[in-house]
């Protein structure tokens, strides 16, 4: 019984007037029937049903996003479709709870990962209508976007684990570094058909993502074209110092020599005048999850927010 109100409280599952007609009718709200739902299971289920509408209307729109910048981001659209399947298959072998390990834990976990997935899809719904201009900013914001949807897939993972419904995979790790050439496999094109076998499709779409970045770094006349606004610029070599120094485990020895080059061109545009180091306080937008307003200075805007799923306050610097 927790486990169905807590999808449903998350969900939206069940009104009171669902509980209130079953009771009306003498049902017992707890008894299964012969398919082994109870009828709060049940309309937890349409609950579901409904949910996965609204996330694969979320998932088709696109309708925010200019089409010149989905080169940069098709492959997160992608994979962000790649979980929305996983879960639909999840929860159709969760079907009957009675068969099922740890159901009531399994599934109070599923509806969590869910929940959460869907925040994400209307986080990235809103943020679609603010893209930033520099094809850096974008670039860099899909490595955070490639690192939350394994994050995803190894969830689900564990998930599948905890409710016995397959063995730990010797092919699944906890390692999301990327590399250009693929390790599994006689193509680094071959993609595996099982659902639920995501290492090898997620490595694929991130080895694209970072050849095109690598490419469209070492075009340095396209490169200086796109850049030279100085406030594009300083924009971008900040992010391009913080991707380098900051998170250089998330990219192959290639893309950082790339990055290098590509702040030293930058550099030429400037008179050769070093870029401004990053502070150590600098934290890039696509990293920080920006709740409520808290208050404005004479110089910044403090707002609620989340780092890597921890609560922080955000200050955020006004244009001067």
């Amino acid at each position: 019984m927790a486990t169905v109100c807590a999808g449903m409280t998350l969900l939206r599952a069940t009104s009171v007037a669902d509980v209130e007609r079953a009771l009306q009718c003498g049902e017992d709200v707890d008894c299964c029937s012969d398919d082994g739902k109870s009828p709060l299971m049940r309309a937890a289920q349409r609950g579901f049903y409904g949910l996965l509408g609204v996330m694969h209307a979320l998932l088709a729109g696109d309708a925010g996003i200019d089409p010149a910048n989905l080169g940069e981001t098709s492959a997160m659209i992608a994979g962000h479709g790649q979980v929305f399947a996983r879960l639909d298959d999840l929860y159709a072998q969760l079907q009957p709870l009675a068969n099922v390990k740890e159901a009531t834990t399994a599934m109070d976990r599923f509806v969590s990962v869910l929940h959460r997935f869907y925040l994400l899809l209307k986080r990235r719904e809103a943020d679609a209508l603010k893209l930033s201009s520099s094809v850096v900013a974008r670039f860099c914001a899909a490595r955070t976007g490639a690192q939350t949807i394994g994050s995803f897939h190894h969830d689900i993972d564990r998930l599948l684990t905890l409710a016995g419904l397959r063995e730990v995979s010797t092919a699944a790790t906890e390692d999301l570094t990327p590399s250009l050439t693929s390790s599994r496999g006689n193509s680094s094109n071959c993609v595996i058909e099982d659902i639920h076998d995501w290492n090898k499709v997620w490595n694929k779409k991130r080895r694209d993502q970072l050849r095109t970045f690598e490419a469209w770094l070492q075009d340095t006349p396209a490169l200086k074209e796109h850049l030279s606004d100085r406030k594009a610029r300083e924009e971008a070599q900040m992010l391009l110092q913080f991707e380098a120094l900051k998170r250089k485990r998330s990219y192959p020895p290639s893309v950082l020599e790339a990055m290098a080059g590509a702040l030293a061109a930058l550099e030429e545009l400037d008179g050769g005048e070093a870029a401004e180091a990053v502070p150590n306080w600098f934290v890039p937008p696509y990293e920080v999850e920006l709740g409520d307003f808290i208050g404005r200075g004479s110089f910044a805007e403090v707002y609620h927010g989340k780092w890597f799923d921890t609560d922080v306050v955000v200050k955020k610097l006004m244009p001067q």
